[in-house]
């Protein structure tokens, strides 16, 4: 089951972009090609009309999966040692998924696209999402 193939599409196109550009590699420092894979997700996840739902979003009539998940403290504090552990909560079959969300965006590969690198470039603040 695909949800949009405008998705596939773009991820290929962003992916090209930064191999071209030398930028697709974490061992010289850069974002892993899969990077730019969430990047895309997240980007449309994140706009509206939704391109694609957000898995840990409730939808009714539909179970979530929930697994705990060990968090290392020095991720949010690098002075704190051990971890906590985090409950998610998401879904995971798509089948099912894809009877309840439909995409309502109507925006082309190119207006999704600019809309992508607009959005990284000029309009996304890290601390929006924390």
């Amino acid at each position: 089951m695909k949800f949009d193939e405008r998705v596939r599409d773009i991820v290929m196109i962003v992916k090209k972009w930064a191999k071209e550009r030398c930028i697709n590699s974490s061992k010289d420092r850069t974002f892993a090609s899969y990077t730019y894979v969430l990047l895309c997700i997240a980007y449309f996840q994140k706009i509206d009309p939704l391109v694609l739902p957000n898995l840990q979003n409730k939808i009714s009539n539909l179970e979530m999966f929930e697994v705990d998940v060990n968090v290392f403290n020095k991720l949010i504090n690098e002075d704190l040692s051990g971890y906590y552990s985090e409950k998610v909560k998401f879904y995971n079959d798509i089948q099912k998924i894809s009877l309840y969300f439909i995409s309502k965006n109507e925006s082309s590969r190119s207006e999704l696209l600019l809309g992508l690198f607009k959005f990284y470039g000029c309009d996304y603040h890290p601390e929006d999402f924390i």
